[in-house]
């Protein structure tokens, strides 16, 4: 399945590959060369916590090579007109009460910094939508929600 990105989400993974592979994957292995040096390793707690940081941090950045190697960048400056798409910042009103949205893939989401997922309900609603224009949100808790898009970008 294709996952999206946008700019800053794709630049932030790099980043955080970069640094688990030139930084904390080369300070575990440090980890576990002196807790080798200790000697008996069958009751050596800090050579199993490095083991297990270990392969923490190669889970990791497999998982975010993966999502590289599966994922498309979707420019916001290339989209066309005020409709919401991914990489759109929305000002909504929901139950008369603003809130800023940037649209982002499922990998950026943080609802509360801000970060909608395009692949979550609200997400889904959105895109497509323009400014002025008013749907009607149901939560997954059943409860209705409106919602006006003031600004679209």
């Amino acid at each position: 399945m294709t996952e999206y990105l946008t700019p800053a989400g794709r630049k932030k993974i790099l980043e955080e590959l970069e640094f688990l592979q030139k930084v904390k994957i080369p300070q575990i292995v440090e980890r576990i060369r002196l807790a080798i040096e200790m000697g008996d390793l069958s009751e050596n707690a800090e050579f199993e916590t490095a083991k297990e940081d270990q392969a923490l941090a190669e889970m990791r950045v497999k998982n975010l090579k993966k999502i590289l190697q599966n994922s498309k960048v979707i420019d916001h400056d290339q989209k066309k007109g005020d409709v919401i798409s991914l990489g759109s910042k929305v000002t909504l009103e929901i139950n008369s009460q603003k809130k800023e949205y940037s649209i982002v893939g499922s990998n950026e989401a943080n609802p509360s910094q801000g970060c909608l997922s395009c692949e979550s309900p609200l997400g889904r609603l959105l895109i497509g939508q323009k400014a002025g224009q008013k749907v009607d949100f149901k939560t997954p808790t059943g409860v209705i929600m409106k919602v006006k898009v003031i600004k679209a970008e």
